[in-house]
């Protein structure tokens, strides 16, 4: 298998669909998906071209998706060799990078050791680095969230809830970007780290902590931010 063949699948996927730099992004896409789809199934027709360019592009995204994961399914040691070759130094590579643990979360059980010591490996170089590259690359596997195989969701909430506790407040917010997903409820070991984070002495990390409880609706019972929190959040937003 030649570096090409991913190379043209990747620079496909590229012009179809914008990065995901951000836990924004990624929220924005989800709202974005949800509100087309409810659109779709209400008929408006004023919301039926925007819906079907949508669907196009998701499901040419797909399509290259599943390109990716065929050929990774057929040569693996030539698709982990590629991967791991990225230089993730460099923020082109680190979309690459990105782009293709995103598509092999498809099949999460099959590449269940690759997709947890690469999180390993690029969670430890992000926190020997502090580099905005190697950030980028680690937002792909945001899309763990939809991995149904319980083995894979417990392996990643353990390694969500000790970058939580992080001596790195990079790597701590870190996992309340690309972890933000996973579903903590029925998880105490977790719950209990993202509870602690809100009297952190970083008020990002209790922020974003916050936000997280939040959604899952599992905030602290009258718990309230700070005077002095409150004021720094409308200064930065």
């Amino acid at each position: 298998m030649q570096m090409h063949t991913f190379e043209d699948d990747l620079e496909a996927l590229r012009l179809l669909a914008p990065p995901v730099r951000t836990r924004e992004d990624f929220s924005r896409i989800r709202l974005e998906t949800a509100a087309l789809r409810e659109a779709g199934e209400r008929g408006k027709s004023s919301d039926t071209p925007a819906l079907h360019d949508f669907n196009v592009r998701q499901a040419r995204c797909k399509n290259i998706q599943s390109s990716i994961q065929a050929k990774a399914a057929a040569q693996p040691d030539a698709f982990i060799s590629y991967v791991q070759g990225l230089n993730l130094s460099e923020m082109d590579q680190a979309f690459k990078y990105s782009d293709l643990i995103e598509a092999i979360i498809g099949n999460c059980s099959q590449w269940r050791e690759f997709l947890l010591n690469e999180l390993d490996r690029v969670l430890l170089l992000y926190e020997q680095s502090n580099s905005a590259s190697v950030l980028q690359a680690l937002q792909g596997f945001a899309f763990l969230e939809f991995c149904r195989d319980s083995s894979v969701t417990e392996a990643i909430s353990e390694r969500y809830a000790a970058a939580l506790c992080s001596r790195s407040r990079a790597v701590r917010l870190l996992a309340l970007n690309i972890f933000s997903g996973f579903r903590i409820s029925n998880n105490a070991t977790l719950h209990e780290a993202l509870s602690e984070c809100l009297s952190q002495a970083d008020w990002k990390v209790r922020w974003e902590a916050e936000k997280v409880l939040a959604e899952a609706h599992l905030l602290p019972i009258r718990y309230r931010p700070s005077l002095a929190d409150r004021i720094r959040r409308r200064l930065t937003t």
